[in-house]
């Protein structure tokens, strides 16, 4: 046996191996970019929806709630906007702050898979 015939055929095995991996990175970008531009369009429209569902709590808090502090009852949290004030239970508060911080939350998720999906671009066109 040639020894030189058989280092052809490693060589020749190898390059095919090297392009099936690069056949399958390639379609595994493709399908990750689809998924990346689904995240990113939903996370945005979830983030805008939580941010402005905040807007509508609070403006329904200030013009429902009690606008005297109430240990007993349990409003305790107060809620000041533009001098008017009222107070707000436990459940209440923690449900305003956290339709606030969903909203910002999915914001910045959809600013990062902004920068991933044009990181990318920039990364295959270069």
């Amino acid at each position: 046996m040639d020894p030189n015939r058989t280092s052809i055929k490693s060589k020749s095995k190898m390059q095919l191996d090297i392009k099936i991996v690069i056949c399958t990175l390639g379609k595994r970008s493709a399908v990750t970019s689809a998924m990346l531009k689904i995240v990113k369009v939903v996370s945005g429209i979830l983030g805008v929806i939580f941010w402005l569902s905040s807007f509508l709590v609070w403006h329904y808090y200030d013009a429902h709630r009690s606008a005297t502090y109430l240990p007993e009852a349990g409003r305790i949290f107060p809620l000041n906007t533009h001098g008017s004030i009222v107070y707000l239970t436990t459940g209440e508060h923690y449900l305003l702050c956290g339709l606030m911080a969903a909203g910002v939350g999915f914001f910045l998720s959809t600013a990062v898979c902004y920068f991933l999906d044009r990181r990318r671009a920039t990364m295959r066109n270069a």
